[in-house]
């Protein structure tokens, strides 16, 4: 099985599709990103990335799939966050 995923490989390869995979930490990125998934933290910069599900993939200079990340987003502060229903209900 390994040859004949290598042999795929080097195929699309020369076909112009390449794998391009986001390192962790890595700045979030749009245009070839996709955010999956968030995470807050204090005390690191936001929108980096912090997990990769998938690599992105391009034929020649055209996105045919992009990266699926996890984001790492800021934490609220509590006066920003949304009331629970009841909560809301009894103001």
């Amino acid at each position: 099985f390994d040859y004949i995923y290598k042999l795929i490989l080097t195929a699309l390869e020369k076909e112009g599709v390449r794998e391009v995979t986001p390192k962790e930490e890595e700045s979030f990125d749009s245009a070839y990103m996709q955010a999956m998934d968030t995470v807050e933290e204090e005390d690191k910069e936001p929108q980096k990335v912090t997990k990769v599900y998938a690599s992105a993939y391009y034929l020649k200079d055209r996105l045919i799939r992009p990266a699926r990340v996890q984001v790492r987003i800021e934490k609220q502060k509590e006066e920003n966050k949304p009331l629970d229903p009841k909560e809301a209900a009894k103001a």
